[in-house]
C-alpha cells in the first residue's frame, strides 16, 4: 500500500492461500491438458482467497500503528475475475 499521493511503501504483505479440490482430475481436460472449472466455482474460491487475505492483512497489521487504519474492503469478488469470467447480469 502507498500513501495518497506519494510513491513510498507503507505497507507490504504476502500471503497465500491453498485449496486441494478432490476429484480434481475429473474435470481435466486431456486435449490442453487444462482443468475446466466451473465459473462459479471459481468465483467461490475467488470470494474465499480475497476474505482470506483480509484476514491475514489485519492479523498482520494489528501489532503495528497501521492497525484499524488499512483495511481491504468486503466487495463483491466477481469484479476481481476477468471480464471473460465474470457471470452475466440477470435479465429483469
Amino acid at each position: 500500500m502507498t500513501k495518497k499521493g506519494e510513491n513510498k511503501k507503507l505497507v507490504a504483505h504476502t500471503g497465500r492461500t491453498v485449496f486441494f479440490i478432490k476429484d480434481l482430475n475429473k474435470l481435466l481436460n486431456s486435449e490442453d491438458n487444462s482443468y475446466d472449472l466451473p465459473n462459479n466455482f471459481l468465483l467461490q474460491l475467488l470470494g474465499i482467497s480475497f476474505s482470506h487475505s483480509r484476514a491475514l492483512l489485519a492479523t498482520e497489521l494489528q501489532s503495528t500503528a497501521y492497525a484499524d487504519k488499512f483495511i481491504l474492503p468486503v466487495v463483491n469478488p466477481g469484479i476481481l475475475l476477468p471480464k471473460n469470467l465474470q457471470q452475466p447480469k440477470a435479465e429483469k
